[in-house]
Order: C-alpha cells, then sequence, then structure tokens
C-alpha cells in the first residue's frame, strides 16, 4: 500500500541507493579531464584565460567535465569549448558524486593549505611541495603515479623510486580490479538496488525547496535529441573515492489531487 501512495512517498525519508556506475579508463592521457575550483568562484572572464594556459602547454582534450555552477554555465565558457574543440560536459545538478575525482581532491588540496596556515608556512610554496609529492607517488589503483601515465616518465623528487614498470595491460587490470573492489564495497554498505523505470512511468522528483509550491509529477523520457532518459540514472553517474557529504532537501509530493498523467514532463532534479 505505502509504495503506491503518494503522500507516504513523499513523506518518507528515501534511503534508496542506486549500484554505482564505475568510470572506464580512458583510451590514453589527457583526452577526459575534470574541473572544480578550490575556494571562492571565479568569473569566465577570469577562469577563461587559465585554462587556456593550461592547454596551450599540454594541448586540447576531447572532454572537460564540470559542475553546473558559474562560470561554467556561462554562454563565454561554452563559446569557448566550441572555439577550442572539446566537449564540455556539465555533471548532474547538486550531485557532487558524479564529479567525484575532482571533488575528492578538492578535500586534499584544502587539507594542504589549512595545514600549511597552522603551522604558518608560505601556503603556496607549500601547495607547489605537495602537489609535487602527490603527482610522483604511485596511485593504489594502477601502481604507477600521476605525472608517468601523463608524461610517459618518471618524475625525480627526493623520495626513493618505488614504482615497478607496468605496462598498459597490467595498467587497466589493477585499475578495473580496484574499481570493482570499490564498486562492491560501496553497493553493499548502501544495499544498493537497481530501479526499474521506463519510459512513460509516473515518478517523483526531488528539488530544492524555495517555496511551499508542490512540484509537478514527472515521468521518464526522451532528451532533446531523441536518446531515452533515465532519471534513476542521472544522480549516479561516477564513483567517489569519498561520498561527499549531501544536502537534504525534501522530497515534495506530486499535486496527487490531480491526474498526474495530466501533467507536463518535466527534467528537474
Amino acid at each position: 500500500m505505502i509504495e503506491k501512495c503518494i503522500p507516504c512517498q513523499a513523506a518518507t525519508s528515501t534511503k534508496h541507493h542506486e549500484p554505482l556506475q564505475m568510470t572506464k579508463l580512458p583510451d590514453g592521457p589527457w583526452q577526459k579531464l575534470s574541473a572544480d575550483f578550490c575556494g571562492p568562484l571565479s568569473s569566465a572572464k577570469a577562469t577563461i584565460p587559465k585554462f587556456d594556459k593550461i592547454l596551450s602547454t599540454h594541448g586540447i582534450p576531447i572532454e572537460i567535465k564540470t559542475d553546473n555552477g558559474p562560470p561554467f554555465n556561462s554562454q563565454e565558457f561554452k563559446t569557448f569549448s566550441e572555439d577550442l574543440g572539446f566537449s564540455h560536459r556539465n555533471i548532474t545538478p547538486l550531485s557532487p558524486k558524479a564529479n567525484a575525482e575532482a571533488e575528492r581532491f578538492m578535500q586534499t588540496l584544502n587539507k594542504a593549505i589549512i595545514t600549511a596556515h597552522t603551522e604558518q608556512l608560505n601556503w603556496k610554496q607549500q601547495l607547489y611541495r605537495f602537489l609535487r609529492n602527490y603527482r610522483a607517488i604511485p596511485h593504489a589503483s594502477t601502481d604507477k603515479t600521476h605525472a608517468e601515465l601523463l608524461f610517459g616518465r618518471k618524475m625525480r623528487i627526493k623520495l626513493p623510486e618505488v614504482s615497478p614498470t607496468v605496462i598498459d595491460s597490467d595498467l587497466r587490470c589493477k585499475d578495473a580490479t580496484a574499481k570493482r573492489k570499490m564498486k562492491e564495497y560501496a553497493d553493499d554498505r548502501n544495499n544498493a538496488k537497481p530501479a526499474t523505470f521506463q519510459i512513460g512511468d509516473d515518478v517523483l522528483v526531488r528539488q530544492r525547496k524555495q517555496d511551499n509550491t508542490p512540484s509537478t509529477c514527472g515521468s521518464t523520457t526522451n532528451d532533446d535529441n531523441g536518446e531515452d532518459e533515465d532519471i534513476r540514472n542521472s544522480h549516479i553517474e561516477e564513483p567517489g573515492i569519498q561520498e561527499q557529504p549531501q544536502r537534504r532537501y525534501p522530497l515534495i509530493a506530486a499535486n496527487y489531487y490531480r491526474d498526474c498523467k495530466k501533467k507536463s514532463r518535466i527534467h528537474t532534479l
């Protein structure tokens, strides 16, 4: 009865988790990038020159993934991506797990900066030292350093070299094994079960509470390109090494006094 009662579903805290969908390792270095801000958001006019400098050094990637906030949602950044010819991919709104690699690294970066301030050291110099060591230490999933994967050579630092020679097939095997273990652990901890939505099904949509206006009924539908858009997968595109704290928004019930099937279809989450 509760599963078919819209008011009950809207008033009940949901703990349903979808199984993780792991990210496939790119075919080569510098093909798919993730970007995020560490600190106050900047404008597009200040951000684009920074991107231009980096891309002039390392080349233009196939795809850059960011959140939906400013300045990445601006017309200036859209024009910039079109001019250079890379695909700008926006993650699902209010879902930091979809850009988990960048989001998690921002936590580590902030920790290094706060530590430098606490010890009254030059935070910029300490940041460079941290990045130098971080990029030269083998990653647990691949047994290779970030610098070696990107540049094809080992990066010399004061620490002794501990990374063995790993061929590409071994690297991909280690990466797949690490991601499989991560997925099994996360799915088991969250008791994740895949939902079964079909195009045209009536669904409840979680929205940010800005007023007391109830949300409308939504349904799975096709996107602008005619492809199927499955709402259940839109919030869990990529795994995170550590899940980000989620902001809680109430699940506003659909207006069940009306016929939900007559409501317009929506895409907002």
